[in-house]
């Protein structure tokens, strides 16, 4: 099943934002272009575009597939895919900032801590921020024995 993220105010703000950088950028390089600008330039107006488009991207394609045989959470053009053997267990996250990779839009995380192909775990969890947490939770406790705090 596929869970949207939940998003909290900063990545509802963030299209604005990808919109406004790639306007500046379009209309940087544009002008430039026109009065014959070095390359230097054109190539610092290309760094403001390809932000932009992430931050465009990523809002509206974050969400996260609970599927039989993994949890994939998705991110614009970033994915991971976790086997559900591998989940050692999926908690909440304490506090404002905790080191993991951030596939969450809001505040509200959940981490999930897995074990590598190597069966090592992981040193940073995976974090996610389905809108609907207790149906992501539900499905993840009726699939398989992962411990959920």
């Amino acid at each position: 099943m596929t869970y949207q993220s939940e998003k909290g105010l900063w990545a509802k703000l963030l299209p604005l934002l990808g919109g406004i950088l790639i306007v500046v950028g379009i209309g940087v390089s544009w002008i430039t272009g026109n009065l014959g600008a070095p390359y230097q330039i054109q190539i610092a107006v290309l760094l403001t575009l390809i932000p932009g488009v992430l931050f465009l991207w990523i809002p509206f394609s974050t969400y996260y597939e609970v599927t039989d045989a993994a949890v994939i959470a998705h991110s614009g053009p970033f994915w991971r895919k976790i086997p559900r053997d591998a989940i050692i267990e999926i908690k909440p996250r304490l506090g404002v900032w905790y080191p993991s990779w951030g596939f969450a839009l809001s505040l509200d995380v959940l981490l999930i801590h897995y074990r590598k192909k190597n069966g090592k775990p992981a040193r940073l969890p995976i974090a996610v921020s389905p809108a609907d947490k207790d149906g992501f939770l539900q499905e993840l406790r009726n699939l398989a024995a992962v411990p959920i705090a």
